[in-house]
């Protein structure tokens, strides 16, 4: 029984990621996502908008975090910071940080998800120049219970 909601929440998951980034080009029927879930209900995904992008093309990021159990979970946070994107090239050497030179403001805070809000979403593009090649994409759900998930994209 659990099997099934599991692969009807993937289904579900990836639907709706899918419109998040549809667009009616025909070179984004590529689009990369992967969804971690723990087993209890709660998770995240994390997609970009296409697998293989041209030099200097822009990257659409999306991370997302979701409960879909009856029940209310709390995700606390040491700082202002929810979430980051990076982007590492194939000798693992960080070429991108979205939170790199940014400030957060030095304050506890908390994020609630469960039956009355489901699912929160962040984005972010990536607009710097890469050069051709495989690159991992790793977002981060930045709480104290911090969860992150990585997919593969290429440059030509």
């Amino acid at each position: 029984m659990w099997k099934i909601s599991i692969l009807t929440l993937s289904i579900f998951l990836f639907i709706s990621l899918f419109t998040v980034f549809r667009n009616n080009k025909k070179e984004n029927v590529g689009a990369q996502e992967k969804g971690i879930f723990n087993g209890k209900g709660f998770g995240l995904s994390l997609a970009a908008n296409k697998g293989i992008y041209k030099e200097g093309e822009v990257i659409e990021l999306a991370l997302k975090v979701f409960n879909y159990s009856k029940d209310n979970i709390i995700f606390n946070f040491k700082d202002g910071q929810r979430y980051d994107f990076i982007i590492e090239n194939e000798e693992e050497e960080k070429v991108w940080q979205w939170s790199e030179g940014k400030m957060f403001i030095m304050a506890l805070g908390r994020e609630i998800l469960g039956p009355d809000k489901r699912e929160i979403v962040y984005k972010e593009n990536y607009s710097g120049k890469l050069k051709p090649g495989n690159y991992k994409v790793t977002g981060i759900f930045t709480s104290m219970e911090r969860m992150m998930g990585s997919i593969e994209i290429t440059v030509k």
